[in-house]
């Protein structure tokens, strides 16, 4: 069987670029989001750390498979009776691998490199470099593209394949060479979905234990990764609460979030009934993260209201944590676990502002 050793390290080479982009960002169906939504501006930093062994992954699932597949092709091209012995010998002969051995990222795109075997112990492997880059295809996907570096293989040049991204609405991505430890960055509008507060009734309460922590998957994620949500979005989930119910025909309105010296800050006013404002609540608040979800947890409120009217305080800081932290888990339900929330700029991915509510975790790849 005339099979060139050119030919094959071609297709295995191919074949190992489709695997490796075909799953990394690809997540099940996005959660249905009602009419009234805001959204926020969210940057998503993938580090390369946590790539190499989820490609290397699909290398070892994906390319003998599909190799195999080629080879039966081409076996039944020729005579009939031949056909057996030659895909015995094939099988035999042929055990084909690719190891991913380096990613690095630069300015223009991610620097692959690939040593590729057609079986187990070949005294020639194929070493390959191409750089691969990434572009907005649309508000959900991006065109995955690649070339073959100077003295290296011509493995495959062009359009490679496309990614679904795992959330929100994809405005831009890039390598971020400068940028710690992290490879790429995604920035994407994320879509909010706030009910109407309607002051006659009480709000449900979610309390921190009914936070189910997320199913594992068999399948690993991409662990490390850093979501930066500024402070201009924190203003904006602020914004879109409006008025939280606290009894007595007591409300909080006119909700302001913002960052001061590293803790999230909340003003409210406090009013009877729609508008006859009686004071203003300023509530810190400090991020944490339990049972893989954000878990907000206020610090301390400061009141000044009238005297003469009962506030509960407890309902009032319940609210405003459920609020927070209700919204920012619904919008990152079964794609994120959180194991950190901060405040600032963070040491391995220090591009981010010190003013932004950042949240380390696993992007999930289902």
């Amino acid at each position: 069987m005339n099979i060139k050793r050119s030919i094959l390290i071609a297709i295995v080479g191919i074949t190992l670029l489709g695997s490796l982009f075909l799953a990394p960002l690809s997540v099940a169906a996005r959660p249905e989001t009602s009419q009234a939504t805001t959204t926020i501006n969210t940057s998503i930093y993938l580090t390369a750390e946590a790539l190499k062994p989820y490609f290397q992954e699909r290398i070892n699932q994906q390319v003998p498979q599909s190799v195999n597949g080629v080879i039966d092709s081409l076996v039944k091209k020729q005579p009939q009776q031949q056909q057996g012995w030659m895909k015995a010998m094939a099988g035999a002969l042929l055990q084909p691998g690719a190891t991913l051995t380096d990613l690095t990222t630069q300015q223009d795109g991610l620097v692959t490199s690939l040593r590729l075997s057609l079986y187990q112990g070949d005294p020639k492997p194929t070493d390959a470099q191409l750089l691969v880059t990434l572009s907005v295809l649309d508000q959900q996907t991006i065109q995955v593209s690649a070339k073959p570096l100077a003295h290296s293989p011509a493995l495959f040049q062009g359009p490679l394949t496309t990614l679904h991204v795992p959330l929100g609405q994809l405005q831009q991505i890039t390598t971020t060479p400068s940028c710690g430890q992290s490879a790429l960055g995604l920035d994407l509008g994320l879509p909010l979905s706030f009910k109407e507060n309607k002051p006659e009734n009480s709000p449900q309460s979610t309390t921190l234990a009914s936070l189910q922590p997320l199913a594992m998957t068999q399948q690993a994620g991409l662990s490390g990764t850093v979501i930066e949500i500024p402070e201009t979005s924190l203003a904006s989930i602020g914004k879109g609460i409006g008025a939280l119910s606290l009894g007595n025909n007591l409300y909080a309105r006119n909700i302001q979030i913002s960052v001061q010296n590293g803790q999230l800050v909340s003003v409210s006013d406090i009013t009877l009934g729609q508008s006859l404002k009686l004071g203003v609540a300023t509530t810190l608040i400090q991020p944490d993260a339990a049972q893989g979800k954000l878990a907000m947890k206020v610090q301390k409120t400061t009141l000044k209201v009238l005297s003469l009217f009962d506030f509960e305080v407890d309902a009032y800081n319940q609210q405003i944590e459920q609020q927070i932290n209700m919204q920012l888990n619904t919008a990152l339900a079964n794609t994120f676990t959180v194991t950190e929330a901060t405040i600032g700029s963070n040491a391995s991915v220090p591009c981010t502002a010190n003013t932004s509510l950042l949240l380390t975790g696993t992007l999930r790849a289902l």
